[in-house]
């Protein structure tokens, strides 16, 4: 091998790991911002901060409950108006009795809170919802097909019991500005909230903070109804390094059913093409990680079809059905998963829901 070869082998290696450390960093600006001397902060990135102005907020949710903290400071602000974009259905503020809520409305998944708080004390607001057994939609690869998106939307806005839908990411084709600002237009058309983590596809164009600003954090996790919920960034093929602290800690938060979503399946079920994670030892050490910790369901991308397999004992799907060009002769079209959880007894049930 020469010095070239070594040194090309470099590079790439190098250069697979640039989204996802840029991508980390970022994770850790999203949900904090000032205005006057007031800190505030939507804790562990569950929202991005839209707008902020002396007693006005605009908060985008990555999650269907989030913690809001304000910190006065100096700034005398005593009255806040926040408004919340990307909000379940019956979400409602809960505080201390230093918090009085002056009035609160929600419309769709636009959630408005008026409160007073005190000038001189960091305070809380809780913005949670009527948990009810999660039902959710997931769907990916959008890719190509976005003007035709409206017709998975339209399925999902038929079905009532959908709380949410998740998505592992590919919502464009090379990831450029004006694509992901298309997905948003397309976007308004989707009655309930959309959370995502970043695909391959939306990383080819660098746009790693306008990601940030439009959806949050790329790696991020919540818990609703006692169910965990991890997003991973593997947008490059393999997961920043220092992200499996990270996700060891987060598979310790609950006791309950625990989901784990990344664009890349961590091994390719086919062993013929190259859709898994670029690395084999990074991806058993993943799945060692996983299984070590009682990850209950892996939910992957990246692979224009669907999969149902098991790793390491864990159950797995893989679902990219969101439009991208699909595999051929499988006869599998544009679908979405339909997954009820049933936390009590720690159990759900998936079915695919076929658009073509």
């Amino acid at each position: 091998m020469t010095k070239y070869s070594i040194l090309f082998i470099l590079l790439a290696l190098l250069s697979c790991d640039v989204p996802q450390n840029e991508n980390y960093e970022l994770d850790k600006e999203v949900g904090i911002a000032s205005v006057d001397g007031a800190q505030v902060e939507v804790v562990s990135g569950l929202g991005v901060i839209n707008n902020i102005e002396p007693g006005k907020l605009e908060i985008h949710q990555s999650a269907p409950q989030i913690k809001l903290v304000i910190d006065p400071g100096k700034s005398g602000i005593s009255e806040w108006q926040i408004e919340l974009s990307n909000s379940v259905r019956n979400t409602y503020a809960l505080s201390d009795d230093s918090v009085t809520i002056l009035s609160e409305s929600q419309n769709g998944i636009k959630y408005s809170l008026k409160c007073e708080v005190p000038v001189n004390k960091k305070i809380s607001i809780y913005f949670k919802t009527t948990e009810e057994d999660p039902v959710f939609a997931v769907f990916s690869d959008v890719q190509r097909a976005v003007s035709e998106v409206s017709d998975i939307f339209e399925a999902i806005n038929s079905d009532d019991d959908l709380q949410f839908v998740l998505s592992t990411g590919d919502l464009t084709s090379n990831g450029t500005k004006s694509e992901i600002k298309r997905f948003i237009k397309e976007l308004e058309n989707l009655a309930v909230p959309f959370y995502t983590t970043m695909g391959n596809h939306d990383s080819f164009d660098s746009q790693y903070k306008y990601w940030h600003k439009v959806f949050g954090r790329t790696s991020f996790r919540f818990i609703y109804r006692d169910t965990l919920f991890v997003f991973l960034d593997s947008s490059s093929g393999v997961l920043y390094h220092e992200l499996y602290d990270d996700l060891e800690g987060w598979l310790g938060l609950s006791d309950g059913l625990k989901i784990v979503l990344t664009h890349y399946p961590i091994v390719d079920p086919s062993g013929t093409r190259g859709g898994s994670f670029s690395s084999r030892n990074e991806a058993y050490k993943l799945l060692s990680l996983l299984g070590e910790n009682g990850t209950d369901l892996l939910l992957f991308g990246h692979i224009h079809s669907y999969y149902k397999y098991t790793l390491a004992g864990i159950d797995c799907r893989i679902s990219g059905g969101g439009g991208a060009m699909p595999e051929r002769y499988d006869g599998i079209g544009r679908h979405y998963l339909k997954i009820e959880v049933d936390p009590d007894n720690e159990k759900y049930s998936i079915e695919r829901v076929d658009i073509d």
